[in-house]
């Protein structure tokens, strides 16, 4: 498995004790500061195959089976689709896209192999939620992340690459909500605040999600004071006539409430079983574990949210660069 991953920032830290489960034959890291890709590439250990990755600070023309994608998120699809026309398959980081080119795009390529960093949805205490999932009433989720001082002076926030604060860490929470069902809202609707920084995006958003018979709502914030982005918290409820279900924790990862027997312990976070089952799907042929066109209805969420309330509708500077 010829292996590169395009971006070395801060996305690309999330992943990078993953890589030896691809067992790559190869590795290339990649990104616009030449420096920071050499830095990646000398700092890597590979405990399956000791090989001596290679950086650079421009995108393979070939020679690459699978890209791991960590660019801003305006980038994301550019960034994809190259790969894809060299007949690599792609992950790309969360959420999938941004603008309604992109978003359109996904849904005019549906066999793409193109799989999203959603790793929540591994997390066993949302797995075993998920199973219990009948007849929902209510369905609450947020989560609430401290963030230093430095976080506001890179490229969070900005409309064109990220989306703010909702399609960052809210984004979550609303694919938590998505993959619950196959329903799509009939409205949605939005609040969003900015009291903390000058760039354009919220920094405390909510969303109302409007069901045939059923309310799902979505908040987040990074506006909390933190020392080194510590503190802060996830939280999953479901009312339903069987009762209440909750798991909790940093990333959802911790059953809370819970009506009926105990099912087991919950594994300490998602990342382990989301890239299991990407190595699985490259090794065998088989479907990304979360697909691009999956993942994408969250997105359109996010766009209802801020145009007219309306699924499909779209808010046209969300990811317009330039």
């Amino acid at each position: 498995m010829r292996v590169c991953v395009v971006g070395c920032g801060q996305a690309a830290s999330y992943s990078k004790g993953h890589y030896d489960v691809l067992n790559p034959t190869s590795l290339t890291f990649v990104d616009l500061d030449l420096a920071r890709a050499s830095q990646w590439a000398n700092n890597y250990v590979g405990k399956r195959n000791k090989i001596s990755p290679s950086f650079t600070n421009e995108l393979p023309n070939g020679g690459i089976d699978f890209a791991i994608i960590n660019t801003p998120t305006g980038f994301h699809i550019e960034h994809a689709r190259h790969f894809l026309e060299i007949g690599a398959k792609v992950f790309i980081e969360k959420p999938p896209a941004l603008s309604r080119a992109d978003i359109e795009w996904i849904e005019a390529n549906p066999d793409e192999w193109i799989t999203v960093g959603f790793q929540c949805r591994f997390n066993e205490a949302v797995t075993l939620l998920r199973e219990r999932f009948r007849a929902p009433i209510i369905v609450e989720c947020w989560k609430h992340r401290a963030r230093p001082p430095a976080y506001y002076d890179d490229w969070h926030g900005d409309w064109a690459t990220d989306g703010g604060v909702i399609c960052q860490q809210g984004i979550h929470c609303v694919d938590l909500i998505c993959s619950l069902t196959d329903e799509n809202p009939s409205e949605v609707l939005f609040v969003g605040q900015n009291n903390r920084h000058k760039i354009e995006a919220e920094d405390t958003p909510a969303l109302l999600l409007r069901y045939e018979g059923w309310t799902g709502i979505v908040h987040c914030t990074t506006a909390m004071l933190g020392k080194r982005g510590g503190g802060g918290g996830a939280h999953l409820k479901v009312v339903q006539q069987e009762g209440v279900m909750e798991v909790g924790g940093f990333a959802f990862d911790q059953i809370i409430t819970w009506p009926w027997e105990k099912q087991g312990q919950a594994k300490s976070h998602g990342y382990n079983e989301m890239w299991r089952a990407i190595a699985y799907a490259l090794e065998t042929g088989a479907a990304p574990p979360v697909p691009a066109i999956e993942a994408v209805r969250c997105m359109k969420i996010v766009h209802a949210g801020y145009s007219d309330g309306q699924y499909g509708s779209f808010f046209e500077p969300l990811g317009a660069v330039g």
